[in-house]
């Protein structure tokens, strides 16, 4: 017989693989567990019993949520159903008398689910991006009001252009309302709403601007952009070729040269460019559509130089978009569009002068065909599709991302899940192709990007594939997923301490899990976590996490239920949360563990029978939810060589917990062997808060003797507890 004293102080890898349940050789065994549920583990090392979920309202039905955060104390919660949104902020629904605040918008719920979206660096707007339909932009217009525009592109960005000579288009007249007219089948239905770029290269009838040329009275002339302008005065053209685009302007100085020759200097009135533009605004048949014209054409002749804008309904609108370096670039399919520097809106390809400069927009493919499957900004712009990651970065450092300074990198071929990705320091964690991996962008070497697996050492975490993923920063590093089955898990993530802890999160009453979402806390010292569940009767809940505590902290009626409700005034006996009529919940009052009770059909209890006077000051009601840890089997030797696989029974346990109440520990699986954690005794006052729990406690417990000898510590009491430490004794056998 030998003994074996392992002990746990450090609980940061968080729940471990089936597969990783013989790796005692690893560094990660020491500081994991066989299974953590409803515990977090915490950067310094213990495990804190995670916090409850406040109700907050009823949700309008199937839901999404989406953080809108134009500052650090104006953060939002936007509740998106089919159809309409609903607004929350400093934790409550904006309502006007009672009635909440919502706003229409044209997605249905598959749309909502399949929503990308995009925050403007103005901080009062975003916009939402899906390929079926057209772009939105949400404005907030007031602390408490909003609107919702179209988003209308200028310029562009246009598909590749027509090189079928055969293949004609003619418009109808050169501004306002025109009919296009095709000389064979072009145009569908699906085009309205869509540009359309025509060329007018041939205007062998307009004679080239030039230096010291002699003019006359209402002539036309090309400059060297390709726009055609009208003499307005003057009758010797100057040295400066007119570029403008509206109005009229002098091509040089109006005076006489050194050699009393002149004077020179025309003035130019703009009429129209070679390209000329158009938005189609109705269908007629295949060969005749109505269009308004957004930029004068130059002829009304029939040309093959035309293309079709890149986004229609035909064509497809952005299913994703992204801000860098004061660009808004979008995607649709592989391929990428740039903005202008600071015009959003404008796709215009080229300047005022008809060259490309660094400021102009450009479009971006990709060398793999599969769609783009999400972007994210941060020093450069990352891109993930089916296939592979990569990154979009300026190939000189001298000039930003612009035309012709582009580099396009693959830093990975893991593939990439439909699945929005979270921004950690700068990088993105997404989802690997089947949804079950989530991956990390990394730097390795010098300009060299990779990709680090953040569940191979709990790949089961991904059984359920995931569906959404946030992030909380504040008040430590947890990293939050949703997963098909409604299951709610976490992950402390520290990559700078090499710390990577999964664990279980389920929702009291059977509810499930359906969206996720983070924003900073109306103080600002935090982010909250905010959440839609829905209930196993078909309601749906948003709710918010209550704050993690800090060191040394204790509340004795702290929110440890889910879909809770909390009473805090003057002392009453009957209380009512109608959102749980006919619900099990469980109550603490003035501090003192009550116990679980049914609501009536509207939601009511009477704790009048109860404490002293049946009356209390302080109440928190709700959903029990399950918080479980069981440890690995212990490995720590003996004098007989390793413990593993030898069968022994576990004597005595000891915990060491701060302010802890509501525990109970089993061993070796043995029922008899449960021991509760509690500071009551036999001369304890009933219905009274006890005093929490901060010391190492001893617990004389004998388990069956079996091959694991596992430890499980589970909450037994909605309280607020700590696992600083725990130690056992076990007794094994000879080899």
């Amino acid at each position: 017989m030998s003994l074996v004293t392992p002990l746990q102080s450090n609980f940061t890898g968080g729940e471990l693989s089936p597969f990783m349940l013989g790796r005692i050789d690893h560094e990660v065994w020491k500081v994991s567990s066989l299974e953590v549920t409803g515990w977090v583990p915490r950067p310094q090392g213990p495990l804190e019993a995670c916090p409850g979920f406040e109700y907050v309202e009823a949700a309008a039905g199937p839901c999404r949520l989406i953080p809108f955060e134009p500052y650090l104390t104006q953060a939002y919660q936007i509740e998106m159903s089919a159809l309409k949104f609903r607004f929350y902020t400093n934790d409550v629904r904006i309502e006007t008398v009672g009635v909440p605040v919502e706003l229409a918008h044209p997605y249905t719920l598959p749309q909502v689910k399949a929503l990308d979206y995009t925050f403007s660096p103005d901080g009062d707007t975003m916009w939402f991006w899906h390929r079926d339909v057209a772009p939105n932009q949400l404005f907030r217009t007031g602390a408490t009001t909003f609107t919702l525009q179209s988003f209308a592109f200028q310029n562009g960005p246009f598909e590749d252009r027509n090189a079928d000579k055969t293949r004609t288009v003619q418009a109808s007249a050169s501004s306002g309302a025109v009919t296009l007219v095709a000389n064979q089948p072009l145009f569908d239905p699906g085009d309205v709403g869509g540009l359309f770029e025509m060329e007018f290269i041939d205007l062998s009838t307009i004679p080239h601007w030039m230096v010291g040329m002699t003019v006359t009275a209402g002539m036309r002339v090309v400059s060297v952009n390709g726009k055609v302008y009208q003499h307005s005065s003057g009758t010797i053209t100057g040295s400066v070729a007119p570029t403008h685009n509206e109005g009229t302007q002098y091509d040089g100085i109006n005076g006489n040269d050194v050699n009393a020759k002149g004077p020179y200097g025309c003035a130019w009135t703009y009429l129209y460019s070679a390209i000329g533009r158009l938005k189609i605004t109705a269908y007629t048949d295949s060969t005749h559509v109505t269009a308004t014209v957004t930029q004068d054409l130059a002829s009304t002749n029939a040309t093959w130089r035309w293309r079709f804008g890149a986004f229609s309904p035909k064509r497809g609108w952005p299913q994703h978009g992204a801000i860098i370096q004061d660009r808004l670039i979008l995607s649709k399919d592989n391929v990428r569009y740039a903005s202008q520097i600071g015009l959003y809106d404008d796709f215009d390809r080229f300047n005022e002068n008809g060259d490309i400069g660094d400021d102009q927009a450009f479009i971006s493919p990709l060398t793999d065909p599969n769609e783009i499957a999400w972007m994210q900004s941060g020093n450069n712009l990352f891109t993930g599709g089916a296939r592979e990651e990569g990154v979009m970065q300026q190939s000189s450092a001298a000039r930003g991302i612009a035309p012709g300074n582009i580099r396009n990198t693959v830093n990975s071929r893991r593939g990439s899940a439909v699945v929005r990705p979270v921004d950690l320091d700068g990088k993105p964690v997404f989802l690997q192709r089947n949804r079950r991996k989530v991956l990390r962008v990394t730097d390795t070497t010098y300009e060299r990007l990779g990709v680090e697996d953040m569940t191979r050492y709990a790949d089961h975490i991904g059984n359920s594939p995931i569906v959404e993923m946030a992030k909380q920063s504040e008040p430590m590093p947890l990293l939050w997923s949703v997963h098909e089955d409604g299951m709610l898990k976490g992950c402390l993530l520290m990559p700078e301490e090499a710390i990577l802890g999964w664990f279980n999160r389920p929702l009291g009453g059977g509810m499930l899990a359906r969206s996720i979402s983070a924003c900073t806390a109306p103080d600002g010292t935090r982010e909250d976590l905010w959440i839609a569940a829905e209930t196993p009767d078909g309601a749906w809940f948003v709710m918010k996490m209550a704050p993690f505590r800090n060191a040394g902290e204790y509340d004795e009626n702290g929110i440890m239920c889910d879909a809770a409700l909390t009473y805090d005034g003057p002392p009453a006996s009957v209380f009512t949360a109608a959102h749980l009529a006919g619900k099990t919940v469980e109550i603490i009052a003035d501090g003192a563990v009550l116990g679980t009770f049914t609501l009536d059909g509207t939601g009511t209890v009477d704790l009048s029978g109860y404490g002293d006077d049946g009356a209390f000051s302080k109440v928190m009601l709700g959903l029990p939810y399950a918080c479980r840890w069981r440890s690995l089997p212990p490995e720590a030797g003996g004098d007989n060589g390793p413990a593993m696989f030898k069968i022994g029974r576990t004597a005595k346990v000891w915990l060491r917990v701060q302010n802890s109440l509501g525990l109970r520990v089993t061993v070796d699986g043995a029922a008899n062997s449960a021991r509760d954690v509690e500071s009551q005794t036999t001369d304890s006052p009933l219905d009274v808060a006890l005093p929490f729990l901060t010391q190492d406690i001893p617990l004389d417990t004998v388990g069956d003797y079996d091959g694991l000898n596992v430890i499980e510590v589970e909450r037994t009491a909605a309280k607020q507890s700590t696992i600083l430490a725990v130690m056992q004794q076990v007794k094994k056998a000879g080899g």
